[in-house]
Order: C-alpha cells, then structure tokens, then sequence
C-alpha cells in the first residue's frame, strides 16, 4: 500500500489507519488549528485521487470533544463534513 505520510505544518499528523478506514485526530484551540485540520483533509483528498481510490463522503463524520462550542466547518470533495455525536 502507497506511504500516507501526511505532514503538515512541520508535524507529523495524528492518522490512524486500520484496514480501508482512518482516523484524525487534531487539537483545535485557535482558527489555525482548525485551518491545519483541513489542509490536512484536502491532503488526504489529493492522496487519494493521486491512488484512484474512492473516498465514500457519506461516512465521513468528525467528533469534537470540548468543554467550548467551536463554530469550525470542515470539507472533503466541497461538502461539509457532518459532526456525529
């Protein structure tokens, strides 16, 4: 399987892969954060189509977990990203 080396902003991503699925797992505290996070999805993104693999959209979801409502919105293919509980 291709290398998904993703780095961004001279670290390393926090991406866990298992089997066709992958998780993220980032710390959102200011805009660049979050900002950080979505460059780190479009990467993805550009992996994927660089592979011709096939991202199924309708499963991607993100799970913010905070003490503050963060109003941040993330895209993959130019669709928001749901959040799940």
């Amino acid at each position: 399987m291709p290398d998904v080396n993703i780095v961004e902003d001279g670290r390393q991503s926090n991406i866990y892969l298992y089997a066709d699925d992958a998780k993220i797992y980032k710390s959102i505290v200011t805009d660049d954060d979050a900002n950080s996070l979505q460059r780190v999805v479009s990467r993805i993104t550009e992996w994927c189509n660089t592979w011709l693999l096939k991202l199924n959209v309708n499963k991607v979801k993100w799970f913010p977990i905070a003490g503050k409502k963060l109003q941040i919105q993330i895209t993959i293919l130019q669709m928001k990203i749901l959040i799940t509980n």
